[in-house]
């Protein structure tokens, strides 16, 4: 109890500082300091432990506090005294995605004019020369901040988002110089290289849009999936099997422990997977969500292979907690961190009693499982998307129970054919016929569910503190019905 008590301060406070100026942290170390004087009297004098657990969750509550006061929120830019001006920056290229027209990269800026400097922006540039990871550029550009923008009547707070990945500013170059190439972590590297091979075998041996369909749901390349098939996915509510979520993340995992051969100890065999799923997260190019989902199961993992009690709900919050203290912004500016956090959060608390429920759904096709699973995430994650987004999809149900038991198959199938497709064409033949035949039915199923009445309608804004009384309702609301169904048990 003290552990998850602790873990909860400590998200508490990073929630709360996110939203206060750093004059807080004078007020923070002397709470720091009183707690600590506090507790170790408490610990001495009291046996009560509801004063001691009082007392560990305020002590987190300020350390909470700190850590945002040290992030990027409270820091100014290095290259402030560049902005509005054009300036002659080189650096070197630590992500790249290539849209429709322009490039988005994420330089690591090195010199300024000639002046060392040490700072990631965003940089938007032609489509050619293409650039990758590694690639020392040199470019002219005018330093800018980000503006948020507006949709469906809410402000998204683009300038949190990109704060929140240490970027302060943003610039359109129309030219670009290439002056060196292989910087960076060479493992990295060389994973992108493969990267780029097993996404040119997809869109080889298949044809749009399932090529990029298929690189959406294997490695959560979504970028030439187009907009209105994007909007198409969104509008049905199945979104998150394009952007590699953690049931994307969990079948990874199942996978890679499935070759683990029999008969190695359980040190090896945990790590192989660790390493896998390592692996496969930095290949994936995955963000904020995909790190956690990925953690989560390596966490399991080393608990069950080292004979630890391993329970989801402290898991969780381990994981949260040890990415918060690595970057406390994603908490409040990271969208996509914070809806994987909802969706867990509902498949442990909500899934058992939900199951509980519909225990009368036949387990054939995995229908019971889709469907609790998706109510229990959908049910934890719909006020934040109202909030956030206002675009709700009264059928999102109905097309998660379609389209959700084949994603496992079509991961194995598309990446045979694309493994084999490396080697060859023929031998990829006949997986790639039929992921496509899987592919063709998603695509199917997501037109037809747009094209129904009312499929998506947007819900009129709301404050921030209604989505806060929603969630404290919530939780009261599902107090009550566990403890309602522990008397009808008992």
């Amino acid at each position: 109890m003290r552990i998850i008590i602790s873990l909860i301060g400590y998200i508490v406070g990073v929630f709360c500082a996110s939203f206060f100026s750093s004059v807080y942290l004078i007020l923070a170390l002397s709470l720091f300091t009183g707690c600590i004087v506090l507790y170790t009297y408490v610990s001495h004098r009291l046996r009560e432990p509801a004063s001691v657990l009082f007392i560990l969750f305020f002590l987190c509550v300020t350390v909470g506090f700190i850590r945002v006061s040290f992030s990027a929120l409270e820091k100014d830019s290095t290259l402030s005294a560049y902005e509005g001006v054009s300036h002659t920056f080189s650096g070197v290229v630590v992500h790249a995605e290539h849209k429709e027209q322009t490039a988005r990269l994420w330089v690591r800026v090195y010199t300024v004019d000639g002046v060392p400097h040490r700072e990631t922006i965003l940089l938007n540039a032609p489509l050619y020369p293409s650039y990758r990871y590694g690639d020392m550029i040199s470019f002219r550009t005018t330093l800018e901040t980000p503006d948020n923008f507006s949709s469906n009547e809410r402000v998204f707070n683009y300038r949190g988002y990109l704060r929140a990945q240490g970027i302060y500013y943003v610039g359109w170059t129309r030219a670009t110089t290439r002056d060196s190439a292989g910087h960076g972590f060479f493992i990295k590297r060389w994973l992108l290289v493969v990267r780029e091979k097993f996404l040119f075998s997809i869109n080889h041996h298949f044809e749009q849009p399932a090529s990029s369909l298929l690189s959406g749901i294997i490695l959560g390349q979504k970028e030439t999936l187009g907009t209105e098939l994007l909007s198409a996915f969104r509008s049905a509510g199945l979104s998150h099997i394009i952007v590699l979520s953690g049931y994307n993340i969990a079948v990874v995992g199942k996978a890679i422990m499935s070759l683990v051969p029999r008969g190695v100890s359980a040190g090896v065999s945990v790590g192989f997977g660790a390493l896998g799923i390592f692996l496969f997260m930095i290949l994936s190019l995955g963000g904020s969500s995909v790190f956690r989902s990925g953690l989560m199961i390596i966490l399991a993992l080393w608990a069950t292979s080292s004979g630890r009690q391993y329970t989801a709900h402290t898991g969780f919050l381990v994981v949260v907690v040890l990415m918060l203290v690595y970057n406390p912004l994603l908490l409040v500016f990271d969208p996509s961190f914070i809806l994987s956090c909802l969706a867990t959060l509902g498949l442990i608390v909500s899934h058992p009693l939900i199951a509980s429920k519909l225990s009368f759904i036949p387990e054939t096709f995995l229908l019971r499982d889709t469907i609790t699973q998706t109510l229990s995430a959908q049910l934890w994650v719909l006020p934040y998307i109202l909030y956030s987004m206002g675009g709700l999809s009264p059928y999102s149900l109905l097309a998660n129970v379609l389209v959700l038991p084949l994603i496992p198959l079509i991961m194995s199938l598309g990446f045979i054919s694309a493994v084999s497709g490396i080697v060859s064409s023929y031998l990829a033949f006949m997986p790639s016929l039929a992921t496509t035949l899987l592919l063709g039915y998603c695509i199917k199923v997501v037109e037809v569910i747009q094209k129904l009445p009312g499929s998506s309608f947007v819900v009129p804004p709301f404050s921030f503190g209604v989505l806060l009384c929603l969630y404290v309702l919530m939780c009261v609301v599902h107090r009550r019905l566990v403890g309602t169904s522990a008397r009808i048990v008992k």
